[in-house]
Parts: structure tokens; C-alpha cells; sequence
């Protein structure tokens, strides 16, 4: 003899239907009568091969004599994937909020002695000793993309913690855009002979670490789990 799952009636344990409460059994169903005895469990399992998950089994709702669904397939496909700001994400938030903080000591120390100093004008006056025709458009657009840049990194740092769905892409166009920058400022720095003779190693970490920055962290916004788990687009209504 066995039980039935649903109203606890005594049945006969391989038996399709509970006359009872109208419960029905089959080979496609994971609610099972259940035996008292171990050799009719045994029993059951050689007919019913899904009987063996039957005790994860939860009833569906609003429908009592339906066979239930596994509590364990119900549950949600990614609710162990990794979300949130942790992981390996923490390497690029942490180099959002350097970037800024490099940007801002550049600007005071490296350009604002120009206007200070009066070199401004020795750079950028014909016939100065130390006068060339690119001098002033490349200052100036320094500190223009620098500024646009950190205006860059601010917004970029209210979408992360905000988790708005569009970090991930503005990232790859602020990793991108900052690479070619870096780029085109060398080949036209280079263009200046003092310029030329001064750069040194320090042009060749800085293209170093946008090709870094390119190269490792554009990929992984474009395919990390944990981005897109984290940066969801809402659903429209």
C-alpha cells in the first residue's frame, strides 16, 4: 500500500489515479504515490524512474491535482552567477577613480606653470627662440581632452554605482577614445624637436597602459558574467 502525495488516502502504491482527490500518476510526472514498504519503493523507482527526486517535488499553484514541479528546476538559472561590484570588476573601478585623481595633479602641475611662468607665450610666439607652429594647438588640446576626459571618468563612475546598463558600453568608448588620444598626442608631441628629445620612456608607458587597458578590459566588459548580471537593462514597460 502506499500514500497519496496529495490528500494522503491509503492506495494501491502502483495504481494511476487516486479515486479520492482525482490526483493522476504517470511516467512523465514527478508526483508518485508514495509506499509504506521499502520493496514497493524499490518497486517504484524501476517504474517511475522520477519517483527518486519525487520528495523535492512542490505543487503548482492553483491547481492541486497537477503534478508538481522540482523545487530545485524552479529556481532561478543564475542565482549562484556572480553579480554586483566585486570580482575582478574591482580592478577597473579602481582605476576609474585614479585616473581623475592623475588628471587633476597633471593639470596643476604640468600645465598650469605654463600660464604661470609666462611659457606660454616663449612656446607660442613666431621668431621666440623656442617657438613651433604646433605648440599651441597641442597645450590646447591637451587640456581640453583631459578636462573632457574627466568629465568622462565622473559620469562613468555615477553609472557603476548606479548600475545603469550603459557602464559596460561607455566603458569600451572611454577605454578606446583614450587610447587613440594618447596615440595621436604622441605622433604630433613628436613633431616638436624638443618634444622629441625630451619624451623618453615616459610616451611609451603611457601607450603602454592604454594598450593594457584596451586589451584586457574592453573584452572582459563584453563578455564577464558578472557585467551582465549586474548592468541590466530595465524592461520596457
Amino acid at each position: 500500500m502506499a500514500k497519496c502525495p496529495n490528500c494522503d488516502a491509503q492506495i494501491v502504491w502502483d495504481t494511476a489515479k487516486c479515486e479520492p482527490c482525482g490526483a493522476v500518476f504517470g511516467e512523465g510526472a514527478s508526483w508518485h504515490p508514495q509506499p509504506e514498504s521499502r520493496d514497493e519503493r524499490e518497486q517504484l523507482k524501476t517504474r517511475y524512474p522520477g519517483a527518486a527526486t519525487a520528495e523535492l517535488a512542490v505543487p503548482r499553484a492553483g491547481n492541486p491535482y497537477a503534478p508538481p514541479q522540482s523545487a530545485v528546476a524552479d529556481a532561478p538559472a543564475d542565482a549562484k552567477e556572480p553579480r554586483g561590484i566585486g570580482g575582478w570588476l574591482l580592478l577597473p573601478v579602481i582605476g576609474l577613480f585614479v585616473f581623475p585623481i592623475r588628471l587633476v595633479v597633471s593639470l596643476f602641475t604640468d600645465y598650469m606653470p605654463i600660464f604661470q611662468t609666462g611659457a606660454w607665450s616663449v612656446l607660442t610666439t613666431p621668431g621666440s627662440p623656442r617657438y613651433h607652429a604646433l605648440w599651441g594647438p597641442l597645450l590646447a588640446g591637451e587640456i581640453i581632452f583631459n578636462l573632457a576626459f574627466l568629465a568622462l571618468d565622473i559620469w562613468l563612475l555615477v553609472l557603476l554605482f548606479s548600475k545603469d546598463w550603459r557602464f559596460p558600453k561607455v566603458f569600451v568608448g572611454f577605454a578606446v577614445l583614450n587610447l587613440v588620444f594618447i596615440l595621436l598626442d604622441s605622433i604630433l608631441g613628436n613633431q616638436i624637436p624638443a618634444v622629441a628629445a625630451a619624451s623618453g620612456d615616459g610616451s611609451a608607458k603611457e601607450i603602454g597602459r592604454g594598450l593594457i587597458m584596451v586589451a584586457v578590459w574592453v573584452p572582459y566588459m563584453l563578455v564577464s558574467q558578472r557585467v551582465k548580471n549586474t548592468f541590466v537593462k530595465p524592461a520596457t514597460a
